[in-house]
Formats: C-alpha cells, structure tokens, sequence
C-alpha cells in the first residue's frame, strides 16, 4: 500500500501587472476583511495556478463589465494528495441524509476510500489550510488576544464573497461548517455564529454539494441537463427527467436558493461549464437568463459588500432577470413534481430525501 499523502490548497490574489506580478497575480496567505472580497473556489481539475488565474480573469471581467472596480479577487488552486474528492462529495450528502444513487463508482468502493481519509485525514487539510487563510481573520484576535465582538465579526464577513464552480461549492460547504466549529469554540453563541456566517454570500455554478440549511448566504446556479452534478434528491432527480419542461425558474427551500432551467448551453457537453459568465453565443434563450442573473448575483454582491444582505430578488435584479417569472415558473414545476410523485405506486418515502 503505498503512503498516504495529505491535501494542501494554494491562494493566488490580483494585483496589477509588474515585473514582479507578470501575470498579475501574487500568493496570498492572508485577506483584507475590510474591503469588498471575492474568491473562487474553482473546480477540482484546478492544480496549479494558471488554471485558478482563469477564474480571477473570469471575475473581473463581470465586475468590469458590471462597472464595479472596488473588489480585490482571489483564487484557489488544490493538491488533494490521497484524497478523492468524488467520495469526498458523497461523505457530505450522506452526512446530509440523502439517498446515494446512480454512482458510477461502486458505493462500497467509495465508502472505503471514505474511511481510508478519515483514518489517515480526519480533518482535509487542504480545508484547514483555505480556512486560515481566507475566513480566519474574520476572528482575528486584538492585540491584547481578546476575541472580537459578533458585531467585528458580523461586519468583517459581510466584505466577504465566494464564487464556487462545481468541487468549490462542496469546498464552500466544508469552509461553512469548520468555520463554525471555531467559533463555537470561541464562545459564540448560536444564533450570533447563524447571523455571523450569513452575512457570507457565495454563488455556486454547477454546484456537488448538499444545498439546503447552508451555513452561508447561498444561490446556486445549475443546468437541468448537467450530468456532472448529481444533488442525490428527488428535485435534481425530477429535473435531470424533465427538463424539457423546466423553465427559467428559482427554487427556495430550506435555505437553499437554486436557480435553473431545462439547458443553459447550446453544446450538451458544456452543461456544467462557466463559460456562459462571459459569452452568451454559446447559451440557449434560457441559458442567458440564468447566467444574467448568475452575472448580477455577482455585481450585486460586491455593490452590497460591508451592508446587510439584501433579499434575495434585490441580489439577483438587474437587465434580462424578472425574478416573479422565475419563482412562477419554479412554483409551477414543484406542483407539477408533486402531482407525478403522489400518483406513484408505491410513493417513494419522504425522508429519504431532502430538496
């Protein structure tokens, strides 16, 4: 068996191009909490840093285009060493209680790389190491070591946003709760640690991760027709079968803020790509709304940095985005589920999974 070799995770920050910076990027190993943020947290093929620098370029152009030049951009990039992230992916659904199906992989198969991480890696380090970085000065000590009060914390996190795609948005899952876990240590009590961390948003795109109950501010972005993401429930289930009837529509449930339709991309391989935050020749009709209103969750994020989050209609507002439509037609689309789940023989248990 050969030896065990534990993640790591590496932060590149946007600075103007020099001599120094040719690229225009430098490593980061700490944030500005007092300053409008965004990071993104890329997908998994990300390991090394010109990969991550595209997600920096991605990001400034949308802000640009936005006319918003006030926000400082960071990007990460991984070394998942021994660990493998598909079973990875699948330990938080399971933590989440949904029903694991229609894995390419054997499950036994997965659950045993499961434990070999537990065993050899209880804790990711890679998470750790995206922690100390990017939300660890969120609760940065004064000088004389003395915690910051919630409403230091509250207002650092509220600078804070994360852009997630695919892998990031289960590494935005994971951040959320260890950030948790440390404040809680520290003494904060629950309902600070909630109100705290909401004031976190990220925006995922073809999101891998458990949506309901997010520790932070979360919108999901996602094709009906990804057959990359699967979200192990009964509305991702439904969706993915009849997508030729899904509409540009938002789902809102449980904490979870999903917006989706039947496709997003002309090319059926490019379902779970980006690429639409920049080029709409490549959507459909449907796939320019949703990415319209991915690109103003973005703008809007940073336009409300250090403020509370506004609701979310206000975070997603702006040209080509009627949000009343959305939550129409998504209303129309659970009813319609709904209607074909109850007049199944034998109905499916409930609990067995979760939107």
């Amino acid at each position: 068996m050969s030896e065990y070799k534990v993640s790591n995770a590496y932060v590149l920050k946007s600075v103007p191009k020099s001599d120094d910076a040719p690229y225009g990027v430098i490593p980061a190993d700490t944030i500005d909490t007092n300053r409008p943020t965004i990071i993104a947290l890329s997908g998994e093929l990300t390991d090394n840093p010109r990969f991550a620098n595209h997600y920096i370029k991605q990001l400034k152009q949308v802000l640009a285009n936005g006319g918003v030049d006030n926000a400082t951009i960071y990007s990460v990039y991984y070394d998942f060493g021994s660990r493998d992230t598909t079973s990875e992916r699948v330990q938080l659904f399971q933590r989440a209680c949904h029903r694991i199906r229609n894995m390419s992989q054997d499950i036994n198969t997965i659950n045993a790389k499961i434990k070999m991480m537990d065993e050899n890696e209880p804790s990711p380090k890679y998470i750790e190491r995206l922690y100390n970085i990017l939300l660890a000065p969120i609760l940065a000590t004064d000088d004389s070591g003395m915690r910051p009060d919630i409403n230091t914390v509250a207002q650092r996190a509220s600078y804070i946003r994360f852009y997630a795609h695919s892998h990031g948005a289960a590494v935005a899952t994971m951040l959320g709760k260890i950030m948790a876990q440390k404040m809680s240590k520290m003494g904060y009590k629950i309902s600070e640690i909630r109100d705290a961390q909401k004031n976190i948003i990220v925006i995922q795109h073809g999101p891998i991760t458990p949506l309901e109950r997010p520790n932070f501010t979360t919108l999901s972005f996602a094709s009906a027709s990804d057959t990359k993401a699967n979200l192990h429930n009964r509305l991702y289930e439904y969706a993915f079968d009849n997508s030729f009837d899904l509409y540009p529509s938002y789902f809102g449930r449980a904490g979870a803020h999903v917006f989706t339709a039947g496709t997003l991309s002309t090319s059926l391989t490019k379902e779970h790509d980006n690429d639409g935050l920049l080029n709409n020749d490549i959507l459909t009709e449907d796939g320019r709304i949703i990415f319209a209103t991915q690109r103003n969750a973005i703008i809007n994020s940073i336009q409300y940095a250090g403020q509370p989050v506004p609701p979310i209609r206000e975070l997603v507002s702006g040209e080509g985005v009627d949000f009343d439509e959305m939550a129409t037609n998504g209303a129309w689309f659970c009813k319609l589920m709904m209607s074909e789940i109850k007049n199944q023989i034998p109905q499916i248990p409930a609990h067995d999974y979760q939107i």
